[in-house]
C-alpha cells in the first residue's frame, strides 16, 4: 500500500501535485514584497519607532541635522534638512536640533547657609548646539547631552549657590543676580568640556520657602514699603516747602522791585516838585525884588546911595576923589519913625580939608537930615 492510499484511509487529504493543476503562490509573494517596500518607503518614515531602523526614506526637519549610527558606531555623516536615504535595519537615524531650544528643569531642592530648605519650582535654560560641534558633542556625551550639561549641572550650581548664601540673600538680596550667575557657571563648564553648547540665558522663578518664613518676609516687606512711603511723603513735603519758599522769595523780590520803582517814581516826582518850587520861589523873589526896586526908585531918598553921594561930593568938591572923603552912615526911616527895610545909606565928607569944606558938608547933611527927619550918626 502506498502513501496516498494510507492517507485516504486515515482521512488526511493528499497534497495536490504541481502538475495536477495546483495553485501558484508567486503573485501573492510579489504583492506582499511590494506592500512591504511601499510600507518601508512611505508609512514607516511617519512612525518614529520604526524610522530609526526600518525606513529607507527619512526626513530631517528644519532647524535640525541628521546624525547616523551603524552597528552602534556614530558616523561622521551629518545631513541637512530634507529627505534622505539610508539602509534599513542597519543604519539608525536621529535628528539633532541646532537652533535655540529651552530646557525646562523642575523642582530643584536646596538648603541655604542657615539650614532652611527651599525649592526652585522651575528653571528655564535657553541653549543652542552649534552645527559644527554636533559630531564631537554626540561622540562624547550622546544624544542626551543636555542631561549632563544642563539638567544635572543646573541642580549642582543652584545647590552650590544656596549653600554659600543665607535665605535673605537667596530670596531677596541676591535673587536678581542668580540668573546671571547660573548662566556664567553653566557656560564656563560647557566652554571647557563641551564647547559646542552655548548657554544664552537662564530664567529662575522665585523659590518656595516655608510658610512661616514667607509670612515674616511679607511682613518685613510691608514694613519696608511703609518706610519707603513715609520717606517719599517727607521728600514730597520738602519739595513742596522748597517750592513755597522759592515762590515767597520770588514774590518778595518782585515786591521789592516794584517798591523800588515806586520809590524812584516818588523821588522823581518830589524832585520835579522841588524844581518847580525853586522856579516859583525864584520867580517870586525876582518879582518882589523888582517891586522893591520900583518902590525904592519911587522913594524921595533913593539918591542917598554911595554912588549918588559920591557923584554929589565930586560935584560939590571939584577935583576930589572918593578916597579923600570919610564915610558916614545913617539909617533911613519912613514916616512914623519905623525902619525902612533896615537900609543903611552912605554919605561922604572930606578927610583932609579945611573947616570951610567940612562945615559946608555938615551943613548940607544937617539940612538933609532935618528935611528927612532922621538923626545923623558918624562912625
Amino acid at each position: 500500500m502506498d502513501a496516498q492510499q494510507q492517507q485516504r484511509q486515515q482521512g488526511v487529504p493528499a497534497r495536490p501535485r504541481s502538475g495536477d493543476g495546483g495553485g501558484d503562490f508567486t503573485p501573492i509573494l510579489t504583492v506582499l514584497v511590494a506592500f512591504i517596500a511601499i510600507f518601508a518607503l512611505i508609512v514607516a518614515p511617519s512612525i518614529s519607532t520604526l524610522n530609526n531602523s526600518v525606513s529607507i526614506l527619512h526626513q530631517v526637519p528644519e532647524g535640525h541635522v541628521g546624525v547616523y549610527w551603524r552597528g552602534g558606531a556614530l558616523l561622521n555623516t551629518i545631513t541637512d534638512p530634507g529627505f534622505h536615504m539610508k539602509l534599513p535595519f542597519i543604519t539608525q537615524f536621529e535628528p539633532i536640533q541646532v537652533t535655540l531650544q529651552t530646557d525646562l528643569v523642575r523642582d530643584i531642592p536646596c538648603g541655604t547657609k542657615g539650614g532652611v530648605m527651599i525649592n526652585f519650582e522651575k528653571v528655564e535654560v535657553v541653549n543652542r548646539l552649534r552645527k559644527d560641534h554636533v559630531y564631537d558633542t554626540l561622540l562624547n556625551y550622546g544624544v542626551n547631552y543636555d542631561n549632563t550639561w544642563i539638567y544635572d549641572k543646573i541642580h549642582h550650581e543652584i545647590n552650590q549657590f544656596c549653600s554659600a548664601h543665607s535665605l535673605q540673600q537667596v530670596y531677596i538680596d541676591m535673587f536678581d543676580q542668580i540668573d546671571e550667575k547660573m548662566k556664567d557657571a553653566l557656560q564656563a563648564d560647557c566652554t571647557r568640556y563641551a564647547p559646542g553648547i552655548e548657554i544664552l540665558s537662564v530664567r529662575i522663578t522665585k523659590p518656595s520657602i516655608p510658610e512661616s518664613i514667607r509670612r515674616n518676609f511679607e511682613n518685613m516687606e510691608q514694613e519696608r514699603t511703609k518706610v519707603l512711603i513715609a520717606v517719599e511723603k517727607q521728600r514730597v513735603a520738602e519739595k513742596e516747602a522748597e517750592t513755597q519758599k522759592k515762590i515767597a522769595i520770588s514774590e518778595a523780590e518782585r515786591n521789592a522791585h516794584v517798591s523800588k520803582i515806586q520809590m524812584e517814581q516818588k523821588l522823581m516826582e518830589k524832585d520835579s516838585a522841588r524844581k518847580q518850587e525853586e522856579i516859583s520861589n525864584s520867580m517870586y523873589l525876582a518879582r518882589e525884588k523888582s517891586l522893591a526896586d520900583a518902590s525904592y526908585y519911587r522913594s524921595p531918598t533913593w539918591f542917598l546911595t554911595k554912588g549918588y553921594l559920591g557923584t554929589f561930593c565930586k560935584r560939590l568938591y571939584r577935583g576930589r576923589s572918593l578916597r579923600d572923603f570919610s564915610i558916614m552912615f545913617f539909617p533911613l526911616f519912613e514916616h512914623g519913625n519905623s525902619p525902612l527895610l533896615n537900609v543903611i545909606f552912605v554919605c561922604v565928607i572930606p578927610r583932609i580939608v579945611n573947616g570951610k569944606y567940612q562945615a559946608v558938608l555938615y551943613e548940607d547933611l544937617i539940612r538933609l537930615s532935618k528935611r528927612l527927619d532922621i538923626d545923623l550918626v558918624e562912625i
